[in-house]
């Protein structure tokens, strides 16, 4: 006889081997959920009673995707009746027990069945046997004699049984036993019924509404305990319901830890989650797939490898950044990268422990698998491991330590059934590991109650709810309460409507679904003795207005209930004892004080100043007390780098690069330049390679003095030279092992670049005068810019990537790797000091030599924008600041193009374009000026060690790449109106700040 987990690995099977027969199916047919779902829908039809011939007959006369759908569907079924042969299956025991009973194995016994709400075909064939081949036979079934909601209740199956009867003769008795009283009898009589109705509540219901689930949930937390406290009921006798599960049960965890109420949820965990199932599929993956980098990782990184978290990460470190992957898994490391040793000694210890899977490269018995599985599992220490993760899990998570120690004896039983599936026949690798984990998803594991004496929480429908006095059903808004039958699956109702006009009629349709669940949802309501509490929330997660369930309107509208708002806070906590009954427990303590605070700045005043005091005393010493100051006060607890002294003015120079992240985002400077983080080195090009490589490109070809006019094949000859040259170099080792396609596009790439700023730049007369120009860094380049900070000078240094020069004018040039839709270099971008770089590398030139005047700053953008075939010549241009000068601008583009400088030529003048802006050289001047009093005020900040998270627009948080650390993504941004004009000219001069 076959299990649920051995059907559904033998269901795998079978889809594995008529995969490719498959016309519907062929492709969602290899995903991890497709088994599970599909064995649902067999369940459905052979529950059913239609046959897999009766489906085929139906699937020839359908059309369309449903005709291939029916004939996927019976194609499975067949083929799983074949491989089951003679083996029983879940349905195939209850036509077993069916023919038993027939047999006349308990026609001296009196039969009960009860906790039914309906039957299936075949289990509507063993109840009437039953009736005929026993003493007597007791059948329970929900029902309400002459209720106005009687449709809802399984009065068919109570007339088919009646029918049933009296065709085998045998005599009939329907009996009405009354449970329900006061309000629950009338709920049980009327509810989801037509008859309109109404009736005065006696006090046992209650309806309420709350802003948000989190105050849902407190509203319900404060009943229990007080309940508890003070009414003399225990834990046990409350129930929560949640409707939406996924919504609501973390909120009830942590809400019901903070009023320090012991909680039990009836769920199921996976087993795929478990620590347990994790190393041997992550192991099998591996071994199966050729050592992929991926696969190696996240086995390594399991944590019952005995493979510590530092070891595993330095491991991870190494592999991305030198590119490792298969084959380099399988002998020792040798590239020279920081943390090589640690990352060597986890290799080795990974390629032991995988040793004895080598087997998932071939085909073998599933016998042979096992006992492959089962060296892992003791070369690995796997029971030791696993206990000694639950031991220590035990205490914070006890409900994952359960799960957890249950998996050892869960994925023994799975090598089993999977032995018992497979037999003697050799299979390959991959058709044993896809029905491994086919089993392994679709195991879940239950848990038993920690305690006694706790809340039970479940869901609607599903969980048992035995001597409840006290329910709440939470979440019931619109659609949870009855659920609403969702149209989707592999088998949706129209399916099931089309199936049966050719006589597959399955059940349930989409009116028998809707009416079970509304049983279902009334069944709960009706379980507590005393209270029922049904409650739903205003607004969800996202702020969306949420509505009440049908549930809760037709409540209101029967037994005359308005629906209560539950406010957040009292109008008046009077006492000590108030106040604590108030809390509930020790963990709403500070939440408490932060709503009471805010209301007290609003003059509203909720308690005394005493109580007030002492509940201040309480939080503060429990947190401490500046935090507790800064929450009280409003505010988030500051970001503080101490005194930054030493790290910004201690060596007299600071970075132009520096200053322009710390005046974008202090936090981003501080995570960088003064705490040095980096992102983790991957062996391929990413953003910041990929500029490296160009730039070098771009400062080699104008360093040299090449003519303009070469090919787009000399180009690339000159490109693949210099990156080749780069690469060779120590801190490009890590991209040895890169695709050399990639490096191919990335040499075709510089080289278009090269051409097209060519085509642009030969027009004009400015050309490169310097590249890669030091200033503030000893005797061969520039002097420094000097700023004064908090009274000392500070020494402003930095490389100019290029300098282009037309008799006494310059233009400053600075690469940027980034797109150049994606830069945004405006004049209060450099107000906010976002782009502040170029105005101190001009600077710096004209501080060397007076006779030198501005021409333009800008940014070239070598980011790969997309761009019409035709516009693909014009894809890299300059934005940033251009003298308005007509004389200099004919100088740089003759034609007044404005496909490299970002102005052009219209009938009025000289029109700056969308990426520029226009700048007189008194603007020039005024903007330059501006830049370093910034950099004064900043150094100041910088030094007193203020890097708060204050980015000064929100994409300087879309391209941070230290967001995850910080958590405020799109937080704090500064958004100044810059409203003061003498940063650049008069009022109502073009180059004026607004």
């Amino acid at each position: 006889a076959l299990d649920s987990l051995s059907e559904v690995m033998l269901l795998r099977k079978v889809i594995e081997n008529n995969r490719g027969r498959l016309q519907c199916f062929s492709r969602s047919s290899s995903g991890a959920g497709f088994c599970s779902e599909m064995y649902a829908v067999l369940s459905q039809i052979r529950a059913s009673g239609v046959s897999s011939s009766a489906l085929e007959s139906a699937s020839g006369k359908l059309k369309g995707k449903t005709a291939r759908k029916a004939a996927d569907i019976a194609l499975l079924y067949s083929e799983y009746e074949k491989a089951m042969g003679a083996l029983q299956d879940n349905q195939s025991k209850l036509e077993l027990l069916s023919d038993l009973v027939k047999g006349g194995e308990w026609k001296d016994a009196h039969v009960y069945i009860s906790d039914f709400t309906g039957f299936t075909a075949v289990e509507e064939d063993i109840v009437c046997a039953f009736a005929s081949a026993s003493l007597s036979l007791t059948v329970c079934l929900p029902g309400s004699a002459g209720a106005n909601n009687g449709r809802i209740y399984p009065v068919n199956c109570v007339a088919r049984l009646k029918d049933a009867a009296q065709r085998a003769g045998v005599r009939f008795k329907e009996r009405f036993f009354r449970q329900l009283s006061g309000d629950f009898a009338v709920i049980g009589d009327n509810l989801f019924g037509y008859g309109g109705k109404k009736f005065s509540s006696r006090g046992s219901v209650t309806l309420t509404c709350a802003p948000m689930a989190d105050s849902e949930i407190r509203q319900v937390a404060r009943i229990i305990k007080q309940a508890v406290s003070e009414g003399g009921y225990r834990y046990r006798d409350m129930a929560v319901v949640c409707c939406d599960r996924t919504e609501y049960q973390g909120i009830v965890e942590k809400v019901f830890s903070d009023f320090g109420i012991p909680v039990y949820f009836d769920v199921r965990s996976p087993l795929a989650a478990t620590a347990g199932a994790r190393l041997l599929m992550s192991a099998v993956t591996a071994v199966l797939y050729g050592y992929e980098k991926r696969d190696v990782i996240e086995f390594v990184k399991c944590p019952l490898t005995g493979i510590d978290s530092d070891s595993a990460d330095a491991f991870e470190n190494y592999v991305l950044h030198s590119g490792a992957d298969r084959s380099a898994f399988t002998s020792p490391f040798r590239l020279e990268l920081e943390d090589m040793e640690v990352a060597e000694r986890v290799r080795a210890r990974a390629e032991s422990l995988l040793s004895p899977l080598k087997i998932f490269t071939g085909k073998a018995t599933a016998k042979q698998f096992k006992q492959a599985v089962t060296e892992f599992f003791n070369a690995s220490d796997f029971v030791k491991n696993n206990y000694r993760l639950v031991e220590s899990i035990r205490l914070s998570d006890p409900a994952q330590a359960m799960v957890n120690e249950q998996s050892v004896a869960a994925l023994s039983r799975i090598l089993d059934s999977a032995e018992e599936v497979f037999g003697e026949d050799a299979v390959s690798a991959a058709m044993y590991a896809e029905v491994l984990f086919s089993a392994i998803a679709a195991r879940n594991i239950s848990t038993v109650p920690l305690s006694l004496d706790c809340v039970y929480v479940g869901q609607v429908g599903e969980s048992r709810y035995e001597d409840c006095k006290f329910m709440f059903v939470a979440g019931a808004s619109s659609g949870k309460l009855p659920q609403e039958s969702a149209d989707s699956g592999l088998l949706t109702d129209s399916d099931v409507e089309e199936w049966r006009r050719h006589d597959a009629d399955v059940r349930p349709n989409a009116k028998e679904r809707s009416l079970s669940y509304k049983l279902s949802a009334l069944m709960t309501l009706v379980k507590p003795s005393e209270r029922l509490y049904v409650s739903y929330c205003a607004s969800d997660r996202s702020g969306k207005k949420t509505q009440p369930a049908s549930a809760v309107r037709e409540l209101s509208e029967l037994l005359g209930i308005p629906v209560a708002y539950v406010k957040e806070t009292p109008e008046k906590i009077t006492g000590i004892n108030e106040l604590a009954r108030y809390l509930g427990g020790r963990g709403n303590a500070k939440s408490a004080l932060i709503t009471f605070a805010r209301l007290l700045r609003d003059n509203v005043r909720i308690l005394d100043y005493n109580d007030l005091n002492a509940l201040y005393g309480y939080v503060g010493e429990k947190y401490g007390e500046e935090y507790v100051a800064h929450t009280v006060e409003g505010r988030d607890m500051p970001f503080e780098g101490g005194d930054l002294t030493q790290e910004v003015l201690g060596s007299g120079y600071a970075s132009a690069s520096g200053l322009e992240r710390y005046a974008a985002c202090p936090f981003e400077y501080f995570m960088q330049y003064v705490l040095g983080v980096k992102e983790r080195e991957e062996s391929a090009l990413n953003v910041r390679d990929t500029g490296t490589l160009l730039h070098a490109v771009m400062e080699k070809f104008f360093a040299s003095g090449k003519p303009y006019d070469l090919s787009l094949e000399e180009l690339e000859e000159f490109a693949e030279e210099v990156i080749q040259s780069a690469l060779e170099m120590p801190e490009f080792l890590y991209l040895k092992g890169i695709a050399p396609a990639e490096l191919a596009r990335l040499k075709k790439r510089a080289a278009f670049i090269l051409h097209s700023l060519c085509a642009n730049m030969a027009e004009g007369a400015f050309r490169p005068y310097k590249t890669e120009l030091k200033f503030g860094m000893g005797e061969d380049g520039l002097p420094p810019v000097e700023v004064e900070a908090d009274g000392r000078k500070v020494k402003l240094r930095g490389v100019i990537d290029r300098v282009d020069k037309w008799g006494d004018y310059v233009i400053v040039v600075d690469y940027k790797s980034k797109k150049a839709s994606t830069m945004s270099v405006k004049p209060v971008n450099v107000a906010k000091g976002e782009r502040i770089q170029t105005f101190i590398y001009m600077t710096a030139l004209l501080n060397s030599d007076k006779n030198l005047k501005p021409a333009g700053v800008f940014y070239l953008p070598l980011g790969n924008d997309y761009v019409s075939a035709s516009s693909s010549a014009d894809r890299y241009y300059y934005v940033g600041f251009a003298a308005k000068d007509p004389e200099l601008v004919k100088a740089c583009d003759p034609g007044g193009t404005g496909r490299l400088y970002p102005y052009s030529f219209t009938s009025k003048g000289v029109k700056a374009a969308k990426s520029g802006t226009l700048l007189s050289q008194e603007g020039f001047e005024k903007y330059s000026s501006y830049v370093l009093e910034l950099i004064s005020r900043n150094l100041k900040d910088m030094k007193d060690g203020f890097i708060q998270p204050s980015p000064g627009s929100e994409s300087v948080c879309t391209y941070c790449n230290f967001a995850n650390v910080c958590g405020r993504k799109g937080e704090g941004v500064r958004n100044e109106k810059y409203k003061d004009v003498s940063i650049a000219g008069g009022e109502g001069d073009d180059d004026g700040v607004e």
